[in-house]
């Protein structure tokens, strides 16, 4: 069955050994207007198994990303104008960048086509029911061309806001059949002193028969400062916002610079 979760809080999993979590193919639906660190939480777990279970987001009340027309880009270099033709039920305004899309896939992969940061944006404001402003910082050359108008993108309207599944400090944990279908931040998420970690048969991806742009808004799978042996078997990453796999590893820390040519 699905089992919504609206609370402030994460769903936590603390000091934990030997034990099974079992979800035999619920779907956890969340959902939170504001920020919080992460869906779910792991901590300090040890021989534990968590399988069979779908992590997803609401998006019949706050769409993660949004199909987006560069309508017009002002003769000026002052601004440009989006319009909506998927609107977000939130109205929320665009976070992080805009991607462009292929027409006739509807996914990531362009020629002669750009990602645009919103670092280069000071304001957002919304100029009708659909369209929305985007103006330029002072300092910054505009990137939007004529050339532009028509083309398709995607908006994100988070990044690095709410991880699916944020750990910390596991040991012998493994995770299997685990789906993550949406997140707004990145999916599995992993920080300091875990290790024996395994991935198997772990999706990271929209629906299957969705016509969802985006899976998660950030990185499927980041692995920071682990103490090895990590295993990813038979997963599958895509339609995310950001790398695939990403591991930090926790081996460069201490460097000391020697001298010119030795650290």
């Amino acid at each position: 069955g699905t089992y919504r979760f609206d609370t402030d809080d994460s769903l936590p999993f603390e000091d934990l050994t030997d034990l099974t979590i079992a979800g035999n193919g619920a779907r956890l639906l969340f959902y939170h207007p504001g920020k919080r660190h992460a869906l779910i939480t792991l901590r300090t777990l040890e021989r534990v198994r968590i399988q069979d279970l779908t992590i997803d987001w609401d998006w019949d009340r706050s769409a993660l990303a949004s199909v987006v027309k560069v309508d017009r880009t002002d003769p000026d270099g002052l601004y440009f104008d989006l319009r909506f033709l998927t609107p977000d039920p939130a109205r929320r305004i665009v976070a992080g960048s805009i991607n462009p899309l292929n027409p006739d896939t509807m996914a990531a992969g362009v020629p002669d086509a750009q990602e645009f940061g919103m670092w280069i944006i000071k304001e957002q404001e919304w100029v009708g029911p659909d369209l929305l402003r985007l103006w330029y910082r002072d300092e910054m050359p505009h990137a939007m061309e004529p050339r532009h108008v028509g083309r398709l993108y995607s908006a994100r309207h988070y990044t690095y806001d709410m991880h699916a599944v944020h750990y910390m400090g596991l040991r012998h944990v493994t995770f299997e059949n685990v789906a993550i279908h949406g997140a707004p931040g990145a999916g599995f998420v992993g920080a300091d002193d875990s290790h024996h970690l395994h991935f198997l048969r772990c999706r990271v991806t929209r629906p299957p028969d969705s016509d969802r742009i985006i899976s998660v808004t950030a990185d499927h799978c980041m692995i920071r400062n682990a103490l090895g042996y990590v295993k990813i078997e038979d997963c599958e990453f895509g339609w995310g916002g950001d790398d695939g796999i990403n591991i930090h590893p926790a081996n460069h820390m201490g460097i000391e610079r020697v001298d010119a040519f030795t650290v």
